[in-house]
């Protein structure tokens, strides 16, 4: 529980609380308490965490009591229409058979979905398999009020304590409305490919709440299920209930035959069911619910017809007759499938392409007033964020059991572009305030063109971090960062790769560790929390990398032996700052640029090197090659080499012959381990001089189809230095049969270039090839 910025408003409304309360009220032990309430639930949580980041929030949205006693008043309302002769008549006129069928249960979890409007909750759709009914419970109950001062705001835990006991009761009532007094032995949670469905982790709390109450249960895909000698079967026991989540609402699906064969013959209760579906969840039920005259002539009574009328924005079916007017006023409105559900094939008018339009009038759509979310200001990554919620009330029966919110931000796009590197920046404070999470935005941004594959950032107290990936090894969101291992309270950010990391992969797993993602960056982590600080001698690479140890509040550096990967630094009294590039670590700002003298003698002196720790700027330094950083919560810094150089003769003299073999096996080893960590194709940056062409031998045997790279420039005329090296880079291609990519660059695209690759450039340099590497 965090709370951060006094408020501004008077926090006595719920608009002034989700617009200034940042506080975090989840306690996440009591969330993990409340999940893995049996054994067989163990590790849930962390799961969750490692798979589904995003599934819980931090916080809560605040809601009046007059909105959510409309919301129960509607949701109370529509399942009265529901139950009218002529209500039901145009609802089932237009179902499959399957929901003609009424065998008695209401169906279980149904979800309301609502906006929150000046004018009260505006219902958006409604769902009869709405998911999250167990976890939103398990959540309830993890939440404690962040000040004495809110406390009225949150539920009673009398309601908290009583709410999976009244899930349950809501299933036996389902039994008895069909079976009565018959014992209810079995029931099956029947989803498409369970275990790889968003709320799959639901499915085993379900599992868990019937085995609890002495029900035999299970989890199944449709295809599963058998239709034998008049039972429903599973695994060669007879089902008795199916908890239905299928979004093939009419089980209609060849995978839902077997189910459908024992809905038709009553031999099993299904719920929820396609009556229910066609009944409340086709969204053209929409239609007729915002259409006074016609609740008017089935019989609604004055109050129903004008709770709803202030409830449900107006609806209509999309025809071709009312293309134009439908085209003319599409920024105004909301476009859905009649069938679908979430937010599947929905679009907002105002984003329409034609294209997309002539598909909607194709289809079956209706057309719904727009009605924009609600926002909820709340703190990530340090930094104030306006996101949208919707309400999602779940109900059995036309009452209302729990009502959660759904937060969310705009969908965002993920890049996948194949090479190599990652690129970690951040911050730690010294001086108690909150990280500057605009300065890590720009120091991240600075970064982009290193890491298009994604873009992260992570905040704890005083530390914050960034992150821009370029994928090389797990090409998976699993592998993203910062990447955070809630279970050991440790978080990474890394620059680089652990050519052997499946080595000691393989050892943490023999020492009980579990992994979520394939790559090297969750070994370090793991390595760290099991070696420690010395987890660097273990290390077969190139990497600059910081852990973040929450137990601690330690911040740990550390970079390779020979300083292949950069690690740059700023520190002040208040803080310390730090990057993969020192342009990025400038972007920040608050960063010393006068020029350090003795950084610029080495510069003009040897070759352009400026040895570590200097840098050419008087406020940044580099952590030194083989060295870690132990940063303490007060600032302390402890440095230390882990590894120098043994530069030793053997103590038996090698031959000629002795040192060539040597060689050749030591260098074979290096470009295998480099090949073998590698998810994407390794190529080769082809000079035709001696290190390149070497290169190039070696891996020609190993990788079919090796591909090679050459730069060249336009000669500058007579008597000038030649300006590529195409005469002997061709020659290499030639003999080791390369797919070789030959690249001559004119002159008025290097002069043109010159400027921004300069400003790429981490350190100066003095080399036409800078700029060469710059536009591969």
């Amino acid at each position: 529980m965090t709370p951060t910025p006094t408020p501004t408003l008077p926090l006595t409304t719920a608009e002034a609380l989700n617009r200034d309360c940042f506080c975090r009220t989840l306690n996440t032990e009591r969330l993990r308490e409340q999940l893995e309430s049996d054994d067989s639930l163990s590790g849930m949580l962390s799961d969750i965490l490692r798979t589904r980041p995003n599934l819980f929030s931090s916080t809560v949205v605040f809601i009046s009591s007059e909105m959510q006693h409309q919301i129960n008043a509607t949701v109370a309302a529509i399942e009265r229409m529901a139950t009218l002769p002529g209500y039901q008549v145009q609802a089932l006129s237009r179902a499959q058979s399957t929901a003609q069928l009424d065998h008695g249960p209401r169906s279980v979890c149904m979800g309301y979905d609502f906006h929150v409007s000046a004018q009260g909750p505006q219902l958006i759709e409604i769902n009869t398999n709405a998911g999250g009914l167990l976890l939103n419970a398990a959540l309830a109950r993890a939440q404690e009020a962040c000040c004495d001062e809110l406390d009225w705001a949150f539920p009673s835990h009398e309601r908290r304590d009583t709410l999976r006991q009244t899930i349950f009761d809501m299933f036996a009532a389902e039994w008895q409305l069909q079976r009565g007094s018959l014992p209810w032995r079995s029931v099956v949670i029947v989803d498409e490919a369970p275990a790889e469905q968003y709320l799959a982790p639901e499915f085993e709390l379900f599992r868990q709440l019937f085995a609890q109450h002495g029900i035999r249960a299970a989890i199944a895909d449709p295809s599963e299920l058998s239709w034998q000698h008049g039972q429903l079967m599973h695994q060669g026991q007879a089902v008795d209930m199916v908890y239905n989540r299928l979004t093939d609402f009419d089980l209609t699906e060849p995978a839902s035959l077997a189910l459908r064969q024992a809905l038709e013959a009553r031999a099993v209760v299904v719920t929820p069911h396609p009556r229910a579906h066609a009944l409340l969840a086709d969204k053209r039920n929409l239609i007729a619910l915002s259409q006074d005259e016609l609740l008017l002539a089935w019989g609604a009574s004055a109050a129903d017809r004008k709770l709803l009328a202030s409830s449900i924005p107006t609806t209509r079916l999309v025809t071709p007759e009312r293309a134009d007017e439908l085209w003319a006023q599409r920024r105004q409105l909301f476009f859905k499938p009649v069938a679908g559900f979430g937010a599947k094939a929905a679009y907002r008018g105002d984003k329409l392409t034609k294209r997309v339009w002539s598909e909607i009038l194709e289809g079956d759509f209706v057309a719904q007033a727009l009605v924009p979310p609600s926002g909820r200001m709340i703190e990530m990554d340090g930094m104030q964020t306006d996101l949208k919620f919707d309400l999602r009330a779940y109900a059995y029966g036309g009452q209302v059991q729990l009502l959660a919110a759904r937060m969310y931000a705009g969908q965002t796009t993920n890049f996948r572009t194949q090479g190599g590197g990652f690129a970690p920046v951040g911050e730690l404070r010294f001086d108690a305030a909150t990280p500057d999470m605009a300065a890590i935005s720009r120091m991240s941004d600075q970064l982009a063109r290193r890491g298009p594959d994604h873009a992260g950032s992570y905040q704890d107290g005083p530390l914050a971090f960034g992150h821009r990936r370029l994928s090389i090894i797990d090409l998976s969101a699993h592998a993203h960062q910062p990447m955070v291992d809630a279970a050991l309270q440790l978080t990474l950010v890394f620059n680089g790769t652990i050519y052997n990391y499946r080595e000691l992969r393989s050892e943490l797993l023999a020492q009980g560790y579990s992994f979520f993602s394939e790559g090297d960056s969750e070994v370090i982590l793991k390595s760290y929390h099991a070696w420690g600080p010395q987890c660097v001698n273990r290390f077969k690479g190139m990497f600059a990398f910081a852990i973040w140890d929450q137990r601690s509040s330690q911040l740990f550096l550390a970079r390779d032996r020979f300083g292949i990967k950069p690690l740059y630094l700023n520190q002040t009294p208040e803080r310390l700052r730090f990057a993969s590039s020192l342009p990025a670590l400038l972007a920040g700002g608050g960063v010393d640029t006068t020029l350090d003298a003795v950084a610029l003698h080495h510069h003009f002196t040897l070759h352009t090197v400026v040895p570590a720790p200097r840098t050419i700027l008087q406020g940044v330094r580099k952590l030194a090659p083989a060295s870690t950083l132990m940063i303490d919560p007060d600032g302390s810094v402890t440095e230390q080499v882990y590894w120098t150089l043994a530069a030793t003769r053997p103590e038996t003299p090698l031959t000629e012959t002795q040192w060539l073999e040597a060689t050749r096996e030591h260098l074979s080893s290096s470009v295998q381990r480099r090949l073998l960590a590698a998810d994407v194709p390794v190529g080769v940056l082809l000079s035709g001089g001696l290190d390149s062409s070497l290169l190039v031998g070696l891996l020609a045997d190993q990788v079919k189809d090796l591909r090679t790279f050459s730069i060249g420039f336009e000669d500058l005329g007579a008597g000038a230095e030649k300006a590529d090296e195409f005469e002997y880079s061709d020659q290499i291609a030639a003999h080791f049969q390369t797919r070789h990519h030959k690249y001559s660059i004119p002159n008025t695209e290097v002069m043109a270039r010159l400027p921004e690759a300069v400003a790429q450039m981490t350190e100066p340099m003095v080399s036409h090839d800078v700029i060469a590497f710059y536009l591969l």
